[in-house]
């Protein structure tokens, strides 16, 4: 299972569902869906006049950051927007983010980025390139104890 494969997630503790928000894909070309594997990383080396091989330093992993776009189903009136918009993108400190298939993965993510809103006039729509980015390469777990 995969976060895009995922229709509903949690944010700050409130479910996606509680706003008729689910996780969709908008696959304009057609095909697979694309999403982060790994964050990236930078590897620092240094080189020697004399030594053609550089001497590994050091690697420092960038954080995840992933695009998401959510189906509203109906919302009844622009004050469920509003409250949206503080759910999603209000917090100033990395909030608890878990998606419906990967119950046991829990990112702290903030909204960054701009996104945009679709919709025909009807109180229904999407959400497109919503951006999440992660305070770390990893994503944690609960925790787990065993006895022995």
């Amino acid at each position: 299972m995969t976060i895009k494969s995922s229709e509903t997630f949690t944010f700050n503790g409130i479910s996606s569902a509680n706003y008729n928000i689910y996780n969709v894909q908008i696959n304009t070309s057609g095909g697979l869906v694309e999403e982060p594997f790994m964050a990236p990383a930078i590897i620092y080396q240094v080189s020697t006049r004399h030594n053609e091989k550089p001497f590994f330093q050091r690697i420092k992993r960038e954080v995840l950051v992933f695009n998401l776009s959510f189906g509203i189903e109906e919302w009844t009136d622009d004050d469920t927007l509003k409250e949206i918009a503080y759910w999603l993108g209000g917090p100033t400190t990395y909030k608890e983010l878990t998606f419906s298939d990967l119950p046991n993965r829990i990112f702290f993510a903030l909204h960054s980025g701009p996104s945009r809103l679709f919709h025909a006039g009807l109180r229904k729509g999407y959400i497109d390139n919503f951006e999440f980015r992660t305070n770390s390469p990893f994503a944690f777990s609960n925790l787990i104890e065993r006895t022995v």
